[in-house]
Parts: structure tokens; sequence; C-alpha cells
């Protein structure tokens, strides 16, 4: 019964949330991925040593702290432009989800069901981690389709929306080669041998490039520079991130020894 426990958790929590409107969901939305973006950078190993049967590696770690990344921004466009009154903000969050995580529990599936005898999902991983995903999938995708008008479409053409669509074809040309190639791409980074679950972890990463693309490209449609500025801000606070989780003692806890030992 206990393994069922958590999935009837995230079900509770999703027929709670679902009646509250829009504006309550992409607050829970926010403040839950926010939650589980930190775990996934903070504390990769303890959190998908849970949802997996085998020996997890640098590389393993490396790739789902860079998925947490990916997932932050997101979430923290979503944090910067939540006081804005244009409804559009609401329908890029909303369809960068969808697209994001349709993929993201594509990438899960398909890793879910491959065998390897190394290493695997687990249990946990089906029936908290890919049914979770699911109803984040199906929440987000209900509600974009409520706040978008299918026959209004504007754009702006500012010096911001240059930037814009470079940086949804930039997200659409790595996350597509990332998700379709993504031993290949890995590969000639590294010189451990990948197996499946290196190769989901990426797919997991390129889904949220995804995205952040898709908010990226809707951002056009924002009828205020400052909403698209959020955007790029978000897109500076990751490669912060991505810098500190790249060099060789990007935890606190790798500074403090190696203090002690000078």
């Amino acid at each position: 019964m206990t393994d069922y426990l958590p999935s009837a958790i995230v079900t509770f929590m999703f027929v709670v949330l679902i009646p509250w409107g829009v504006d309550v969901w992409i607050l829970a939305d926010t403040i839950i991925t926010t939650v589980f973006g930190l775990t996934m950078v903070c504390s990769p190993k303890h959190f998908l040593s849970r949802q997996t049967k085998g020996e997890l590696d640098d590389v393993h770690l490396h790739m789902y702290r860079m998925c947490g990344i990916m997932l932050l921004s997101s979430t923290m466009f979503a944090w910067l432009a939540r006081k804005s009154k244009d409804q559009n903000i609401k329908s890029a969050i909303l369809w960068g989800r969808v697209v994001g995580v349709s993929l993201y529990v594509m990438a899960r599936v398909h890793g879910y069901f491959q065998v390897s005898k190394s290493i695997k999902w687990n249990k946990q991983a089906l029936l908290f981690g890919i049914y979770g995903d699911c109803l984040w999938l199906l929440g987000n995708f209900v509600y974009s389709l409520k706040v978008t008008d299918l026959g209004k479409v504007t754009t702006t053409l500012s010096k911001a929306d240059f930037y814009l669509k470079s940086d949804f074809v930039q997200c659409f040309l790595f996350g597509i080669s990332f998700f379709v190639m993504p031993r290949l791409m890995l590969g000639f980074q590294t010189t451990k041998t990948l197996n499946h679950l290196h190769c989901t972890l990426i797919r997991m990463m390129a889904a949220f490039v995804f995205n952040t693309g898709i908010i990226a490209w809707k951002s056009l449609q924002f009828s205020e520079n400052i909403d698209k500025i959020w955007h790029f801000v978000s897109r500076v606070m990751v490669r912060i991130y991505t810098s500190v989780v790249e060099g060789k003692k990007w935890f606190f806890g790798n500074l403090f020894k190696e203090y002690i030992k000078c």
C-alpha cells in the first residue's frame, strides 16, 4: 500500500487544485516546480536514487542538475512576470509547460521500459514520477485551452523581438538535437560509456529546453517590453547556474572541504 501513497497524494492535490482557476494553478505549478528544480540541482543523487535501481555516476548527476536548471528557467520567468496583466503571459507559461512536459513524459516512459542490466527506473518512477507528470500535463493543457485566444495573434517589432526569435531557434535546434540524438550529442563530451539512463536524462533536459523555447516564441505577443525582458533575465540566471554547476566546486559542501584542507 505504501507504494501507492505518493500516487494518492498527487491525485488529491490535482483534484483540489484544478477547480480553483488558472491563477491558482499557475501559482501552484510555480511553487512546486521551484521546489523540485532546487532539489534536482542541490541534491540530485538523493532525489534520483529514489527512482532508480543501480549505481549512479557523475554524468547522471550532472545531467539531472542540468534538467533542474532548465526547469528553474521557466519557473523563474513565471515568478518575474506574475504581476503582469497581459493574458498572453499565462498562455506562454501554460503552452510552454504543455510542450515541455509532453516531451518529458515521452522521455520518461521510453526510458522506463528500456531494459538495462546496470541501472534502470524503479516502481516509484512509474507510480509517482510518470503518473504525476501526466496529471501535470493534463492540468496545463486544460488551462492552456481556456486562456488562449486562437483567433487573436498580435506581434510587435521591437528590438527585443529579434533576440526572442533567435533564442527560440537556438532552443529548437539544441532541444531537438539532444532529444533525438542524446548518445551522439553527449558522447563526444565524456569518456564514460553511456547507458539508457544517461540518454533519458538528456532527453528530459531537452524537454525543458523546448519549454523555455516556447516561452520565447510566445513572448513575441507580449504587449510590454518589460515582460519580454523577464525572459532574458531568466536566461541570464540559467547561465549563472550552469556556470556554477559546471564548475569543479559547485556545491558549498565541497568548498568547505577544500577550505578545511587548506
